[in-house]
């Protein structure tokens, strides 16, 4: 690719669209630096232009928008501050998948129930995820008034009171007072990550720093002083079987198409927010030698403009067909979550137990699926270095057993080299599935396995 070529085409693309904001719609200028800051991070993340290089235009460009917005100078620099703060293009530092050590995951399919205090509750837990840096348990907590949970299954008896008792605040409905035991008399405190509702949370979790948990425990006893669950680390399903296809693409194709991978991934923009922008990298890598005239990802984006009537200035190309995922997901009738209602069935929970090899620098891990109402969450990890947002991470797609895909959202993040999250699965998975083709989508490659569910409630 042409380096100064890309450098002088960012900068006439800044002044251009420096010339088209005016100043008087503050509303505007999101996006009037959205498709700078696109093919700003296009250029850096192929090889086009230095990464230095491209930040210093979009940093003359939010100076310039600073000099020219009206109001006081004070709140103009703190905007200024903001735009600078929430643009980058580079992943947050991480460890590699290789520095987390060797990662199991394990189907645990066990429900503690809680009723000694004032509220009744379920935990579902569903998978437990194990490496040199983590620790956790995927689980659901079901939260319901005195009474509404009728005891269903045979609970161990509590676990021996602590030596110095710390409960922990969560979210509302989470037990902050649950510890792990195991066969040596360990204990763990337990620290919940996630995310949910008055009444459904969702999440990991995660064993605390007391000591680590060697490899060789083959049992936790999970719960409080008064009730608990034990959870084998050694059962399970035969590994699922995996295929990895690499995709043969130029750099410029790779990112286009992880880009648009990740508009449907997105849980926090929709695709009409985010079209424009990507439109924009079409004539940007084009123009720098980083696209092929018949690309198949610049068909698809012109395909997608024409659906959602955005402007696609500079794609010469014919509309492409869509891959069967993007055209389920955009005609499915999913609508959006709502709350369950104590009227809705309970919670349906299936451990999903598989581990994908690692691409990108990235290992992703799967334990398990929870569906209440019209939510469906699945949780996981991700072990290396992914970029905010999954710009340049792996997308997570499902194709259940009638042939209906979901892809899932992100909702919650760990930290410290490691990527723990509670994803949004979108549409929702009903109970009725008994099987499910996961599909991982990186940058260079496609990861796919076929994994069995068995479903259960409490």
């Amino acid at each position: 690719m042409d380096n100064e070529r890309a450098e002088t085409y960012l900068r006439d693309l800044a002044e251009s669209e420096l010339r088209r904001w005016r100043g008087r719609d503050p509303q505007g200028e999101p996006e009037t630096t959205a498709r700078v800051r696109a093919v700003a991070a296009a250029f850096a993340a192929t090889g086009a232009l230095d990464s230095a290089v491209a930040d210093a235009v979009v940093d003359d460009l939010v100076t310039a928008l600073d000099i020219r917005s009206p109001g006081d100078q004070r709140v103009r620099s703190m905007v200024s501050h903001i735009r600078r703060v929430h643009w980058s293009h580079r992943a947050p530092g991480a460890v590699t998948a290789a520095g987390a050590g060797p990662i199991s995951v394990t189907p645990v399919g066990e429900v503690l129930e809680l009723r000694d205090g004032d509220t009744d509750i379920d935990i579902y837990l569903v998978g437990a995820i194990r490496s040199r840096l983590l620790r956790c348990l995927g689980a659901g907590v079901l939260s319901r008034p005195k009474g509404s949970l009728p005891g269903r299954g045979q609970q161990q008896r509590g676990l021996p009171p602590a030596e110095s008792p710390s409960p922990h605040p969560g979210l509302p409905g989470v037990p902050g007072d649950l510890r792990a035991v195991d066969e040596s008399g360990q204990s763990y405190d337990l620290f919940f990550n996630g995310q949910g509702e008055s009444t459904w949370s969702v999440g990991q979790f995660v064993l605390g720093n007391q000591g680590l948990l060697p490899r060789e425990r083959i049992r936790l006893d999970v719960g409080n002083e008064h009730h608990s669950v034990r959870i084998n680390l050694t059962g399970g399903p035969a590994e699922a079987r995996v295929t990895t296809t690499l995709i043969d693409l130029s750099a410029g194709e790779r990112y286009l198409r992880i880009r648009a991978e990740a508009m449907f991934v997105s849980g926090y923009h929709d695709i009409g927010t985010d079209l424009a922008p990507l439109a924009a990298l079409v004539p940007a890598l084009r123009a720098v030698g980083g696209l092929p005239e018949d690309s198949v990802p610049a068909g698809q984006i012109a395909a997608l403009c024409r659906r959602y009537a955005v402007a696609c200035d500079g794609i010469a190309d014919p509309p492409a067909a869509l891959p069967d995922r993007w055209t389920d997901l955009l005609t499915s009738e999913y609508g959006s979550w709502l709350e369950a209602s104590g009227a809705d069935p309970p919670p349906a929970a299936a451990s999903l137990p598989v581990k994908f090899p690692e691409t990108d620098g990235v290992t992703t891990v799967l334990s398990g699926l929870l569906t209440r109402g019209r939510r469906t969450t699945v949780l996981g990890a991700f072990f290396g270095a992914v970029e905010e947002g999954y710009a340049e991470g792996p997308c997570i797609w499902l194709r259940d057993d009638g042939g209906q895909w979901h892809v899932a959202k992100p909702g919650s993040w760990g930290s410290g080299g490691i990527n723990v999250f509670a994803a949004n699965v979108v549409p929702p998975v009903a109970a009725s599935v008994t099987a499910v083709d996961v599909l991982i989508i990186s940058r260079t490659a496609e990861v796919r396995a076929s994994v069995p569910l068995t479903w259960w409630t409490s």
